[in-house]
């Protein structure tokens, strides 16, 4: 991969990230159960997602 596509892939994973962090943050916070049970499910699959773009660059995690 070029320099370029790694730094595209490396945004992205850090958009995931922040993404993940926000919701566990938001999921603190709230205090509506199904609200509470859709940002977790949110934060579920953020996580979920950056674990496989991280795994087919052969990234350990």
């Amino acid at each position: 991969m070029s320099p370029k596509e790694l730094s595209y892939i490396d945004d992205c994973l850090g958009h995931l990230e922040f993404l993940k962090v926000l919701c566990q943050d938001l999921e603190s916070n709230v205090t509506d159960k199904e609200m509470k049970k859709l940002i977790k499910e949110m934060s579920t699959k953020f996580e979920e997602q950056f674990t496989t773009i991280y795994g087919l660059i052969g990234g350990e995690e």
